[in-house]
This record gives C-alpha cells, sequence and structure tokens, in this order.
C-alpha cells in the first residue's frame, strides 16, 4: 500500500489528535 504524504500527515495528525486526548481529557473539550 503506497501511501502520499498528504495521508500520512493527515493520519499523524489523527493519532497525535487522540493522544492529546487521552493525554488531555480536561484541556480539550469534547463536543
Amino acid at each position: 500500500m503506497n501511501l502520499d504524504r498528504g495521508d500520512f500527515e493527515t493520519e499523524n495528525l489523527i493519532v497525535w489528535e487522540k493522544t492529546i486526548r487521552e493525554l488531555f481529557p480536561v484541556a480539550i473539550p469534547n463536543n
């Protein structure tokens, strides 16, 4: 499976968002 740079960056942002939400559940309101 070949991912271009855009797809890789998008996946990375999703992973980081999940990580940040887990580490700082109070800092980021879950709407």
